[in-house]
């Protein structure tokens, strides 16, 4: 596992809170945070955004060479690694992860101006476990069961 701690100078922090500002709190936020911290890390580093194939997050290519880098971004806002809240979605990442061995970024305060990126491997820093995820959507008030209108009354 590499550890980067960065120091956002007043400029970048600026320009990471005009795209996804600290106010704004959700998951989908907190990645594209975590996006944005690691473009400006790399733009340091001169690097070149070219696309990427499915299932992966950022692709760069860097100066003077002819070789594409991959890598798979998620953030949080804690300081911790918590990798129990961290969930791969998609067989296209997972394929990236596992077959490929992309990089895994985890981005740690990501609102701070000091957020520090951890790089991890899967089979030497991580592994991943597969785990059955439901989505939730609302029943429709005409396809309600009798039972079901019976136990939503009240007393």
């Amino acid at each position: 596992m590499k550890q980067t701690m960065l120091t956002l100078a007043a400029k970048e922090f600026r320009q990471i809170e005009s795209v996804v500002p600290s106010r704004r709190k959700s998951s989908a936020a907190i990645g594209r945070r975590a996006y944005e911290v690691v473009l400006t890390y790399f733009r340091r580093k001169r690097a070149q955004v070219v696309q990427s194939p499915k299932g992966v997050d950022l692709s760069l290519r860097f100066p003077r060479s002819k070789l594409v880098k991959h890598y798979e971004i998620k953030g949080t806002e804690g300081s911790e690694l918590a990798f129990g809240k961290l969930k791969v979605s998609g067989k296209p990442s997972f394929r990236q992860l596992t077959k490929q061995k992309i990089p895994l970024l985890r981005v740690l305060n990501v609102y701070s101006n000091n957020p520090i990126i951890v790089e991890m491997i899967h089979g030497q820093d991580y592994t991943l476990i597969a785990e059955p995820r439901w989505r939730v959507a609302r029943v429709a008030p005409t396809t309600r069961s009798t039972a079901t209108r019976q136990a939503l009354r009240p007393g």
